[in-house]
């Protein structure tokens, strides 16, 4: 009995050392579920209104996904400028709360953009790892002072272990 193959089925090419290659459509599948779950953040965290997220590579920051333009830009920004809550998480391996952008002290050249720019006024970047390797932050943004501060961060924890794990299968592609 003859079978058919699926139609639309991903293809893979196997490389030598025998590690299946990702199909484009494989990569995308892996995008579309990662901008999913970072779309779903504004409506699952109080206080947030924009979210992304991104990977350093050499001391640059590349924006994986955004909810909007607002975070895009606001991560932008910090790799333009040198300074910002998503640097300092790499920086030093923890989450970063900024309450109030508007008095912010540590990043003044990032603030006083983010706040006049795109009227920003609360920010938190957690450390994204899998298997204690740094693979991204998550950049939650607020348009409301201490939108964020009061924010439960074992449950943001919770919340962003299947935005690693997608992740990761993205980023060892």
């Amino acid at each position: 009995m003859a079978t058919t193959p699926l139609i639309d089925a991903p293809t893979r090419t196997t490389y030598a050392h025998g590690r299946a290659r990702p199909s484009a459509r494989d990569e995308l599948d892996a995008h579309l579920r990662l901008q999913h779950r970072v779309d779903l953040l504004p409506s699952l965290v109080d206080g947030c209104h924009h979210a992304s997220v991104t990977t350093v590579t050499g001391g640059r920051l590349t924006v994986r996904v955004s909810t909007d333009r607002t975070a895009r830009r606001a991560d932008e920004l910090q790799d333009a400028l040198g300074e910002g809550p998503c640097l300092q998480s790499v920086r030093t391996g923890h989450s970063v709360v900024a309450a109030d952008l508007r008095t912010e002290t540590r990043w003044t050249r990032w603030c006083a953009e983010a706040v006049s720019d795109l009227g920003l006024t609360g920010a938190l970047s957690v450390l994204l790892v899998s298997n204690l390797r740094p693979l991204a932050t998550l950049n939650l943004y607020s348009d409301t002072v201490g939108g964020l501060a009061e924010l439960d961060l074992a449950h943001l924890h919770t919340l962003t272990a299947p935005l690693s794990s997608v992740l990761l299968r993205r980023l060892a592609r």
